[in-house]
C-alpha cells in the first residue's frame, strides 16, 4: 500500500512531499542513505542515515545543522564520502576513503585513513576551488579561474584521467590534470 511499512521498517514514499525547512536549500548531494544540503545563508544540512561523521547508528529524519567554521557555496557527495568548497575556494572533505585492498584517497589528505568532520584538503594549495564532483572512490576539484582541474582517489580504469604515466596507482593526494 502507498505510504505504510513494509518489511517492519521499511518506510515507502510513493510521492513527493516538501522536506521539513526546505525552502532555504539550494544545493543537495545525495549518498548512500543520506544526504548533504547547502542552504541560501551557505550553511550545510545533513540528513538521513549513516551520514558521514554520524558516530551514532541513528537515522537523522528531519536535516540537522552541520556545524561548520566556514560558509559553504558547494557540496557534492560520493557513496560513503562528502566534499565543500568554502566561500574562499578552500575544500573540505570527510567520510570514507576507501582502503589499500579495494582503492581510495577520495579525501585527498594523504592517507585512507576515515575522517569523521569536515577537514581542510591543503595538498590544493592556492587554488580557488569553484565546484567539486565526487563519485564513489574519487573526487574532482575544478578552479575556474585558473582553468584546472584536480583530482584524487581510486585510479583503476583511468578514472581519474591522468593517462598511461598514472598507471593504476591510487591519488591519495590532488593531482592536477594537464
Amino acid at each position: 500500500k502507498e505510504g505504510t511499512f513494509f518489511s517492519g521498517d521499511v518506510y515507502v514514499q510513493f510521492e513527493p512531499r516538501r522536506l521539513v525547512n526546505s525552502s532555504r536549500i539550494q544545493k543537495i548531494a545525495c549518498g548512500v542513505g543520506f544526504n548533504l544540503g547547502l542552504t541560501s545563508d551557505k550553511k550545510l544540512l545533513v540528513w538521513g542515515q549513516n551520514y558521514p561523521g554520524n558516530m551514532k547508528p541513528e537515522e537523522l529524519m528531519t536535516p540537522k545543522l552541520l556545524e561548520v567554521d566556514f560558509d559553504a557555496v558547494d557540496v557534492s557527495t560520493g557513496n560513503t564520502h562528502c566534499a565543500v568548497v568554502d566561500t574562499k575556494g578552500k575544500v573540505y572533505t570527510w567520510g570514507n576513503n576507501g582502503g589499500v585492498m579495494n582503492g581510495g584517497g577520495q579525501l585527498g589528505l594523504g592517507s585512507y585513513d576515515q575522517v569523521s568532520s569536515p577537514t581542510q584538503v591543503t595538498a590544493l594549495g592556492d587554488s580557488e576551488i569553484s565546484e567539486i564532483s565526487c563519485g564513489d572512490l574519487h573526487t574532482l576539484f575544478f578552479d575556474r579561474k585558473k582553468g584546472q582541474v584536480w583530482c584524487c582517489g581510486a585510479n583503476e580504469y583511468g578514472r581519474l584521467g591522468g593517462g598511461p604515466n598514472w598507471g593504476h596507482q591510487d591519488a591519495l593526494v590532488p593531482q592536477l590534470l594537464e
